[in-house]
């Protein structure tokens, strides 16, 4: 599956807008996942982009002409963040802010500038670099929200290239508070040693 051309044209006008902000950015959801040649089932009709809380404002300034509503803090039983949506080449975006997530036996944060941005993959998107989030983090974050159909497909395509993932893997369990449940399920996805991901690598709570 490929993204239909209205998707690729929002991208190009978003990679545009925020190009000349020192402020990192990354492609989330399904978007990602296709970019990176996940074989999702469901065609995306949105795009996910995810930043630091701290940037938010600066987006949203960028993409104003664009805007449908403005940033808000969204808050749930598991979900926190501050979220913004806009319309471009009739694609849906939304721009999520400071993203966590509290689960029974973990808490865990998006940090773009600071841990996620460095293992970002890079895609080439008709000529333009783009900068997708790491497979680690929606192995995680899929796995949170309880998304078998998503997290064992994005486990399958982290075990074919352990090695080049492994690394950013650690780096989120050791920055994050994850019991040895979740460590042991992420283990057994990928099919390694409980001890290549903990203590070393995780964070028992």
């Amino acid at each position: 599956m490929s993204l239909s051309e209205p998707l690729v044209q929002a991208i190009h006008t978003i990679h545009q807008r925020l190009s000349h902000l020192s402020a990192p950015w990354l492609i989330g959801g399904s978007c990602g996942l296709i970019l990176q040649n996940l074989a999702i089932q469901s065609t995306p009709r949105d795009l996910d982009i995810y930043v630091d809380r701290v940037f938010i404002e600066k987006f949203h300034h960028a993409l104003s002409e664009f805007a449908t509503d403005p940033p808000v803090i969204s808050t749930t039983e598991r979900y926190e963040s501050i979220l913004a949506h806009y319309q471009i080449a009739g694609i849906t975006l939304e721009i999520v802010g400071g993203f966590h997530i509290h689960v029974t036996g973990a808490t865990y944060q998006t940090r773009v500038a600071e841990l996620l941005y460095s293992f970002s993959s890079i895609i080439d998107l008709a000529g333009t670099k783009i900068h997708v989030m790491p497979l680690a983090h929606e192995l995680l974050f899929n796995l949170f929200r309880q998304r078998p159909d998503r997290y064992e497909l994005i486990a399958d395509a982290i075990r074919a290239q352990i090695d080049m993932h492994i690394s950013c893997l650690n780096t989120l369990l050791a920055s994050n508070r994850i019991d040895h449940r979740w460590i042991l399920q992420i283990a057994n996805l990928l099919h390694i040693k409980e001890s290549e991901l903990s203590p070393s690598g995780g964070a028992a709570l």
